[in-house]
């Protein structure tokens, strides 16, 4: 059964072209990762500082897996200076 998995992402007033890259970025990576079954990245109409993941993982350990690869903390190294709250993170099950 596959784990879904929506990230919201808030981006700092004025960064919203350098978080878009930033997460272009961490899509791609991510991608190739075993396991990872989606990952596609969004970006609201009415607000361009709002960023939504949604994605969609073969197991919770490939979602672990990615919890650890360099190119995540990588792309989450400059979080601070980039968005203007944490991360909200929600892991979900089909029922």
């Amino acid at each position: 059964m596959s784990l879904i998995v929506v990230a919201h992402l808030y981006a700092q007033e004025g960064r919203e072209d350098e978080v878009l890259q930033t997460l272009r970025t961490l899509t791609e990576e991510t991608l190739k990762e075993d396991g990872c079954e989606s990952y596609v990245l969004h970006r609201s109409i009415d607000d361009p500082r709002d960023f939504t993941f949604v994605e969609s993982w073969a197991s919770v350990d490939a979602l672990a897996a990615h919890d650890r690869q360099p190119h995540l903390a990588k792309a989450f190294e400059r979080a601070d200076e980039l968005f203007a709250r944490a991360p909200d993170v929600r892991r979900y099950e089909a029922v």
